[in-house]
């Protein structure tokens, strides 16, 4: 009972991707579709009227042939009829082949633009980061990269297929049934290894590439590795070759290799099978010689009949390859609906409060417990301090004590398991998501290097002042960036970046279109992560005399291994381990004499 039910509910889910595959086919182009389902439809009828004419053809030119009439007499009225009937059956089905194929080909590169649409839509609506850190998600994410696109229009091919090949087999079916019942038998008892075999093949390698989606991902990152260039330095600086070809000659035997095993296994088993097929089709072929020997039947009868029971062999061969296709097509279609379905990762606020246009209590967080998911060990625990309005704040500590993953919760990109944060009293869940990031700008260390103009770098931060040109110059001005732009030779028009743009900039200098882009937005909070790292003490020394004239009515938060940047900062948090160990300003955690004056008494060595 349980079997059956399971049964039932697998079939259900079936029909269900294969109708929502098929209803995405159909909403990319209906007409598309209509001109694919029409072709198909017309290239099921053809062969056999194809055969039919065919034997009507020779069975005319046998019988003018023996009736000694005249050159004249032969070419009959009724014999250029057929003969044209069967030139225009045979061109026909000649032009509905690449115009089918071009229908598919034009449908399929809408139908996989369709489909990356709507992920990029879908992921747009994922307010955190939580989804995008998922190992599983990861999964879901190549399977759909590699398959999933044409899932659908594969899907539609498949249906089309079915139908075709059932359409014409049904036609040869009773052609054959009509020469001899047991011929028709012959041909499908025959054939019915191979059909068998050719799904064994399809279910067993899509199996195994579904299972292997892990060990996909490990082979391009293997591959990737040896040919970017950020790692073309260590890649030839440590001769690393050889390590990594080996690597990858793992993963891809892993993936792959044992797929080729899967492939010859199958492929015997599939010759074999197709050895049995032949001799089903020479046991046809016999009959006919036979029954031409004894005058029992026309000449024509062996192009019909010959025919239909090889083209019969064939249809069933080939509906046995499409229905193999079902597996593939089916199983990475969970992926790709699991991605457009899955919830939002973080729960929005129903008011829409929107964020005081001046903060005028500060931001505070209590009791703040934080675990990343996926992970058993708390990053923050149980933090608590501070940060008043129009205070710039800086957060010191070792890698690993949670500084950025306050950032992030700041931003939203997360929520705590415990505590609150609050903004002027209020909870950072019960603020509009959007309004909240909107006024807040972040710089993060690993900040991304866009190989677009520098206008367009420091524009994305705010993309509604793209055309303001003003306030972009400002924000390079602020970030010490204007003096690069004017030795480029576009100005901001220049396109940055290795591989699609005119030219590349240090890492300082693209720190400084990265710091520009903190400027651009009119926003209250500013968040800079490290935001000295790739400068020269001389440039950092002049971004730290501005600090102050360029965070005026703002509340800013700064995080930085160099105890020399947070010196200027009215409040500064020390963390360790995840919890807070001090708080103070510069001068009273220098008196307190605990981490963070060890910490500066230990970097101001390296400056005598």
């Amino acid at each position: 009972m349980h079997s059956k039910s399971s049964l039932v509910k697998s079939t259900r889910n079936f029909l269900w991707l294969c109708s929502r595959a098929i209803g995405l086919v159909w909403r990319t182009n209906p007409s598309l579709t209509v001109g694919i389902l029409l072709t198909s439809i017309l290239q099921a009828i053809l062969p056999t009227a194809e055969l039919v004419a065919s034997k009507l053809v020779i069975d005319r030119i046998v019988t003018n042939l023996s009736g000694h009439h005249s050159s004249s007499h032969f070419w009959s009225p009724s014999l250029r009829y057929l003969i044209l009937i069967a030139v225009l059956i045979i061109t026909l089905g000649q032009v509905l082949v690449p115009l089918n194929d071009t229908l598919r080909s034009i449908l399929a590169d809408r139908v996989t633009g369709q489909v990356n649409r709507k992920l990029l839509l879908a992921t747009s609506k994922w307010p955190g980061l939580s989804h995008f850190e998922d190992p599983q998600i990861a999964d879901d994410w190549e399977r759909v990269r590699r398959y999933a696109p044409q899932s659908g229009l594969e899907i539609l091919t498949v249906s089309t297929g079915v139908f075709v090949n059932l359409c014409t087999m049904i036609g040869l079916a009773a052609t054959l049934a009509h020469l001899h019942p047991l011929a028709l038998l012959l041909v499908l008892a025959t054939a019915l290894p191979q059909m068998l075999a050719q799904w064994r093949y399809g279910t067993s390698t899509t199996r195994h590439l579904y299972t292997q989606t892990s060990e996909s991902r490990k082979l391009g990152y293997w591959k990737r590795t040896q040919l970017t260039p950020e790692a073309a330095k260590d890649v030839r600086s440590y001769w690393l070759w050889p390590y990594f070809q080996f690597r990858y000659a793992s993963s891809f035997e892993h993936t792959l290799g044992q797929l080729d095993k899967i492939r010859r296994g199958l492929s015997l088993r599939l010759s074999l099978a197709s050895a049995v097929s032949a001799a089903g089709i020479a046991g046809v072929y016999m009959y006919l010689i036979w029954n031409l020997a004894q005058n029992l039947s026309p000449v024509g009868d062996l192009v019909l009949y010959g025919g239909a029971a090889m083209l019969m062999q064939s249809r069933l061969l080939e509906l046995s390859a499409i229905l193999g296709q079902i597996p593939k097509s089916v199983i990475f279609l969970p992926s790709l609906f699991k991605l457009l379905d899955v919830p939002a990762d973080l729960q929005q606020a129903q008011t829409h409060r929107c964020v005081p246009h001046t903060i005028e209590r500060g931001i505070e967080f209590q009791d703040v417990w934080f675990t990343y998911p996926g992970n058993n060990s708390p990053v923050l625990k149980g933090i608590s301090f501070t940060w008043e309005p129009d205070q710039v704040l800086a957060l010191v500590g070792p890698n690993g004590a949670g500084k950025t993953t306050i950032v992030k919760l700041l931003l939203r990109f997360y929520d705590p398991q415990e505590g609150r944060i609050l903004l002027d009293g209020v909870d950072l869940k019960d603020y509009d998501l959007d309004d909240l990031r909107s006024r807040i700008a972040a710089i993060f260390q690993d900040f991304v290097r866009y190989e677009f103009t520098i206008k367009e770098n420091v524009a994305i931060a705010d993309i509604s002042r793209m055309e303001d040109q003003d306030r972009l110059l400002l924000a390079l001005q602020k970030a010490d960036a204007y003096k690069l732009t004017a030795k480029l030779p576009k100005w901001i028009y220049t396109r940055l970046g290795r591989e699609l743009g005119d030219t590349d900039l240090s890492g300082g200098e693209w720190q400084k279109i990265a710091l520009a882009r903190a400027f651009v937005r009119d926003a209250q909070l500013v968040i800079l992560d490290e935001p000295t790292a790739a400068l020269d003490a001389q440039a950092e020394r002049e971004l730290f005399d501005r600090f102050r004239k360029l965070f005026e009515g703002h509340t800013a938060i700064i995080i930085s291994h160099r105890l020399s940047t947070v010196r200027m900062a009215d409040h500064i948090v020390v963390l360790v381990n995840g919890t807070v160990v001090e708080q103070g300003d510069h001068s009273q955690l220098l008196a307190l004499g605990g981490y963070y004056a060890e910490m500066f008494k230990m970097q101001a060595k390296w400056y005598r």
